[in-house]
């Protein structure tokens, strides 16, 4: 958002439609080259491998083969990191190369559903705890003229840093790193930086309470 400190893109193809001076493509008036121009566009924007390898992990019941759902997800060329499970849905969206801009730490446990909104990068860390229903939207507009509010797209990196928890239904907005060891209540909807330790709660989400830094004393 417009507080934001990170640095963000203007997506020179996700423009409003029909705001004025826009590009138009010109198509064929022949129904089927047109309809040949328009495919070709739109499947040179598919991710095909990665999309099928989540279609097919998709299908997987909740919290059932966890480790079959996440190996799926790997093949589709997501990097996982080794000992973290996806136990739901996954649905990963937007422009750019997602294998790219997509990646999960180590010992990260991720309930699901969990959609992510790729335009900037998306950097889940190690140790990450994450809920139901939870967004990640790294894309959005400037308030654009009268006849089309939605502007411009803007994008920018959000990054989870080790051992946070982000809490059932919460949103992370562009550009936003949420600090290691953070805690993000459920529901919250987060447009600023997260820092470490510290709960935050509400919309906009705000800090709530500083946590212990300190590890608890080991039990064994």
């Amino acid at each position: 958002m417009g507080d934001s400190v990170h640095p963000k893109r203007r997506g020179a193809r996700e423009r409003a439609p029909h705001a004025k001076g826009d590009y138009q493509l010109q198509w064929s008036r022949f129904l089927p080259l047109r309809l040949l121009q328009i495919a070709s566009v739109e499947v040179s924007e598919l991710h095909p491998k990665t999309r099928v390898m989540q279609g097919l992990a998709n299908t997987l019941p909740q919290f059932s083969f966890n480790f079959v759902r996440t190996t799926i997800l790997r093949a589709g060329k997501i990097k996982i990191g080794r000992g973290s499970l996806v136990m739901g849905e996954i649905h990963l969206s937007g422009e750019g190369d997602w294998p790219s801009l997509f990646s999960i730490g180590e010992d990260t446990f991720i309930t699901g559903p969990l959609r992510v909104n790729l335009g900037g990068a998306v950097r889940i860390g190690s140790n990450v705890n994450i809920g139901h229903n939870v967004m990640l939207l790294s894309v959005d507009h400037q308030i654009g003229p009268p006849w089309r509010r939605a502007g411009w797209s803007e994008h920018a990196e959000i990054v989870i840093d080790d051992g946070a928890w982000i809490g059932s239904g919460a949103v992370i907005l562009p550009g936003v790193a949420v600090g290691r060891g953070a805690v993000v209540a459920a529901g919250a909807v987060v447009a600023a930086d997260v820092p470490a330790h510290t709960l935050v709660g509400g919309v906009p989400a705000k800090v709530l309470k500083t946590l212990d830094e300190d590890a608890p004393p080991s039990t064994s």
